[in-house]
């Protein structure tokens, strides 16, 4: 269709109409072609045990890992690990617990969800999000054993890495990438 005014309300109705129809009827032809390609399956998948056998080892040799490069991996101290495994002491947990600021009550080792709402009005389980609120005894356990870890990180952390160690911030990164970008576009404008 040659559209001779553009501006014609008519003519711009009738061209989103027949765009609309269009886009019908390729959802309806591609529609068709998924179900014809199901139906291939079917009749030639189920019956044809070598179609299916070829599909399924051709699959698993696309998936299949063949080979890894190796990587270094830092391992720990025979001093850090003992650290890591020993058992707690009377004092790390009073420690921890005192800045945890416990009271002693019999729900002590108990956690509990609450669900904050992902959006105002929520009326449905989907519009919220479950919150679990951990209880004492696995914040102690878990800042204890955190602590503890982060005297062994700098044996296991790169010295390039920035995440995970005390005064370094992933942000630092992204800084320092801008200021190397800039310098090497100032020194090209430069050429």
């Amino acid at each position: 269709m040659c559209i001779s005014n553009p501006n014609s309300i008519s003519d711009q109705t009738d061209l989103v109409a027949m765009k609309a129809r269009l886009w019908a009827l390729l959802r309806k032809e591609e529609h068709e072609w998924l179900q014809k390609s199901r139906l291939k399956w079917f009749k030639e998948g189920d019956i044809n045990m070598k179609f299916f056998h070829l599909t399924a080892s051709s699959r698993a040799k696309r998936n299949q890992i063949s080979k890894l490069k190796e990587i270094p991996v830092k391992r720990l101290s025979v001093g850090s690990r003992r650290l890591l495994e020993r058992l707690f002491s009377e004092e790390e947990v009073w420690n921890m617990s005192c800045r945890l600021c416990l009271i002693e009550d019999s729900s002590f080792n108990n956690s509990f969800i609450s669900l904050i709402p992902k959006i105002d009005e929520a009326v449905s389980p989907e519009d919220y999000r479950p919150l679990s609120l951990v209880g004492s005894l696995n914040k102690i356990v878990s800042r204890v054993m955190a602590r503890r870890m982060a005297s062994c990180l700098k044996e296991v952390v790169g010295e390039n890495q920035f995440a995970f160690i005390v005064g370094k911030q992933i942000v630092d990164c992204v800084l320092i990438a801008n200021e190397v970008i800039d310098d090497l576009s100032k020194k090209k404008k430069k050429l």
